[in-house]
């Protein structure tokens, strides 16, 4: 089986995801009424920090979000872990480098910005264990690359059309999902369950799909160059359980279990 890639990590780092500039407190910011047209994560909980996941502590008042419109709204770094988010809109949001290790449903996150992104937790990294559970969430055409969803639970979420390429969603779960048109090149999902998951379209170039428990996965017209593949019970070709000899005819690999 192939190595997996090692994450890309933050801005300034040295390759792994986890790689920071210490996590400490950045006083100074705008207060919570100082009527700038973006409000930013001190508005939320009156604790701004830089994006370190190994150190950075949970917000002390974590944020309320039920039924809040933040769309187009610039959310850049935002720490967002144990936030209520229920019936929540951040459709066009710059949500670039957060946190959102919550429990998330019925939110909008159509066309937003979420690049680098945090929604899983590596355990060797991430002080509290906290993962994303996500449930009902619309990720429509959103731009997420290098997103880490890492063992995150997500079901019945729409990333059609989402820009992941180099995205990670090691060891998590995806039920009734789907991925039509998305772009999910060099994505990682070795460890993933797929159940439901619609590949239809998908660019899937050097893509890991070295994954578990797969059902019904539908791979129609999706581009599978230098995808990885183990298991491949459950992946499906025009309704019918897929071959490795086809896999391998349009350029996939696939490792013997």
């Amino acid at each position: 089986m192939g190595q997996g890639r090692k994450p890309a990590g933050s801005p300034g780092g040295s390759g792994g995801q986890f790689d920071t500039t210490g996590g400490k407190y950045r006083p100074g910011l705008p207060a919570f009424d100082d009527g700038a047209d973006s409000p930013r994560l001190g508005e939320f909980s009156g604790v701004w920090y830089e994006n370190d996941w190994r150190e950075m502590p949970d917000p002390g008042a974590p944020a309320d979000l039920k039924g809040a419109d933040l769309s187009g709204r610039d959310l850049d770094g935002s720490d967002l872990a144990a936030a209520t988010i229920a019936d929540t809109s951040f459709k066009g949001a710059n949500l670039t480098g957060s946190r959102m290790t919550a429990t998330i449903d019925r939110t909008d996150f159509t066309g937003a910005r979420l690049e680098g992104t945090y929604w899983g937790t590596q355990a060797l990294f991430d002080t509290n264990g906290r993962c994303a559970d996500v449930r009902d969430a619309s990720f429509r055409n959103a731009r997420a690359d290098d997103a880490g969803f890492q063992g995150a639970s997500l079901r019945n979420c729409d990333f059609t059309g989402a820009g992941l390429r180099n995205a990670y969603f090691e060891d998590s779960q995806l039920m009734d999902c789907s991925f039509h048109g998305a772009d999910l090149t060099g994505a990682q999902l070795g460890g993933a369950g797929l159940d439901r998951v619609d590949l239809t379209g998908a660019d899937l170039t050097d893509a890991d799909l070295t994954g578990f428990g797969v059902g019904d996965v539908p791979l129609d017209d999706a581009c599978l160059e230098g995808t990885q593949f183990s298991d491949i019970s459950g992946f499906t070709l025009d309704g019918r359980q897929v071959t490795a000899d086809q896999l391998k005819k349009r350029g996939a690999t696939v490792f013997d279990n």
